[in-house]
């Protein structure tokens, strides 16, 4: 799919509130459809993701399991009751939240530990999971001030340039929640 008919797929399965229009389907993914599409643009091909983070209405997991058929695996600390239609949930118990795997998949997304040292923690655990790795939220929107001192560090030198191999789309406005990721040989 181009950016164009990504944004408008987004769109019509909805997202949160804050962050786009809820679409015909009302999944509420919480992602800006600006900054996903942009993600899966430049991301290029990929068959298999790791979500850490799965959230109350599942609505990333459902929409890339469902109109990509990709292979999404979901780690939260919850069960919220959906059905993910093909995408395997894992739920771990909250006071020991991380997942052991010897599956390595073609995209890793932190998008659930939003306290810095519980993030820290994640990515140091996740990243060697995927050859792309993502972080939601760098943008510091709804409570996320963690996250994007967190993306600060790991993406940018000591004089505020980026690093290579890290990007990042952050959209314009009161919707702009981040996303950035680097590539992993």
């Amino acid at each position: 799919m181009t950016y164009h008919e990504l944004v408008k797929a987004i769109e019509s399965y909805g997202c949160h509130a804050e962050l786009g229009p809820s679409g015909l389907h009302n999944w509420g993914i919480e992602q800006n459809p600006h900054e996903l599409a942009t993600f899966l643009t430049a991301v290029g091909s990929f068959h298999s993701i790791l979500e850490i983070g799965t959230g109350y209405r599942a609505g990333l997991t459902r929409f890339l399991a469902n109109v990509f058929a990709f292979q999404v695996t979901s780690v939260d600390i919850k069960n919220y009751g959906h059905d993910l239609h093909g995408a395997t949930l894992i739920v771990l118990p909250p006071e020991c939240p991380l997942w052991v795997s010897a599956q390595r998949f073609d995209v890793v997304l932190l998008d659930g530990p939003k306290e810095y040292y519980a993030l820290k923690e994640a990515y140091e655990h996740y990243e060697s999971y995927g050859k792309i790795v993502a972080l939601h939220d760098i943008a510091g929107l709804r409570a996320c001030q963690d996250v994007k001192r967190f993306w600060g560090e790991q993406s940018r030198y000591k004089n505020g340039r980026k690093k290579r191999g890290f990007h990042e789309v952050i959209a314009d406005g009161p919707a702009a929640a981040g996303l950035g990721w680097c590539r992993r040989g």
